[in-house]
């Protein structure tokens, strides 16, 4: 991947992004009614992704019972890549992720997960 700018139009998206998500979480039954195909998933809703630079950044807030969590998918427009970790990290950062990428995360706490050539997504509960 080229440089990647944290520049003016980087930033104003993320906020945007961030405060979207933030403002239309998305309940269990919500959750159920996508996996079910009764709700778009967030790729396919304004306000929930946005494209910057190459990559895709998909951002959500989701609750599960009595937890709620912070969702991040980020993904590469070039097929068969993924973003650099330390990219992700610095995402992650600006979405107020509190666990590190490659860092000791206690499993219930955050989950990483790495679609090799698609994308890395990372979930975690917000305490």
């Amino acid at each position: 991947m080229s440089a990647f700018f944290f520049d003016d139009d980087y930033k104003f998206k993320i906020k945007k992004l961030k405060e979207y998500a933030e403002s239309h979480p998305f309940s269990t039954d919500d959750m159920l009614d996508r996996i079910n195909g009764r709700l778009p998933a967030p790729v396919d809703t304004v306000g929930f992704w946005c494209a910057l630079q190459g990559i895709k950044i998909i951002f959500t807030i989701e609750q599960f019972g009595d937890k709620t969590y912070r969702h991040l998918s980020i993904s590469d427009h070039r097929p068969g890549k993924f973003p650099h970790p330390v990219l992700c990290q610095h995402i992650m950062e600006d979405f107020g992720f509190q666990h590190k990428l490659n860092g000791p995360a206690a499993p219930t706490k955050c989950q990483i997960i790495i679609e090799k050539g698609i994308a890395i997504n990372i979930a975690e509960i917000i305490e």
